[in-house]
């Protein structure tokens, strides 16, 4: 089990506002296993490697896979929305998630399959809950279903939007990304294969609320993620940069 524990800094919560909804931005770590697929060029990209890996022969390597991840492990998770209805800062209370956004382009395969061209990020169904304590978040869990688009028109007028779905969780402070075709074979189209897979785990490292929900809680400076070996200390204007 990764060794994190949370890191909240507020100062008190914010009544009579008449605000119902805020929003927090997540960014995490990927780990170094995290991997994508292109099975067109029969190879995949692990974070931890330099080399693209073979699929069907992995102890083979060929051309540098950098490219994948423009932002090394740094990966942009999106914005969480919860209600905040009912909160009192005080005791043990949970809010429920009504919204997600994200580009996960941003952080893995943004214009690095073989045909060109980047994909888009849909989310649907996002559910889950965050927990406080005292009005701090101590615990995050929610998923929901991702759909990627991939527009392929320009190597063939009828794949203009390949789709590909899946779904991203976060667990505490630990967060899953996984995609494929939709189902077996659905993208082998003649000799070619278009089918991609995202598997992407990781740790939450900072949690910041947006700008719009500093209704919530008076004088913040921001939420991490603190490893045990050591903290990374940021100020709200860093933060909110």
């Amino acid at each position: 089990m990764r060794q994190y524990s949370l890191l909240v800094f507020t100062a008190a919560v914010l009544f009579g506002t008449g605000v119902q909804a805020a929003d927090v931005s997540l960014t995490g770590s990927a780990d170094d296993t995290t991997r994508w697929y292109d099975y067109f060029s029969n190879a995949y990209a692990e974070l931890g490697e330099t080399n693209f890996i073979d699929i069907t022969t992995p102890t083979e390597t060929y051309g540098l896979s950098g490219g994948v991840y423009p932002n090394g492990a740094s990966f942009d998770i999106g914005t969480l929305s919860y209600d905040e209805t009912g909160l009192t800062g005080v005791g043990s209370e949970t809010a429920s998630v009504t919204g997600y956004s994200a580009d996960f382009a941003a952080s893995i395969a943004d214009n690095d399959n073989i045909l060109g061209g980047s994909y888009t990020t849909a989310i649907a169904s996002p559910t889950g809950t965050i927990d406080f304590q005292d009005g701090e978040i101590v615990s995050i869990n929610f998923n929901a279903q991702v759909i990627f688009t991939y527009d392929y028109s320009a190597f063939n007028a009828a794949l203009s939007a390949l789709q590909y779905v899946g779904t991203f969780t976060v667990s505490g402070d630990e967060f899953s990304l996984v995609a494929d075709e939709p189902t077996p074979g659905a993208y082998t189209i003649d000799t070619f294969n278009f089918r991609h897979q995202w598997d992407a785990t990781g740790t939450v490292d900072q949690v910041v609320p947006e700008p719009g929900g500093a209704l919530l809680f008076a004088g913040v400076a921001g939420i991490l993620f603190r490893r045990r070996r050591g903290v990374r200390m940021e100020s709200p204007d860093e933060a909110w940069a």
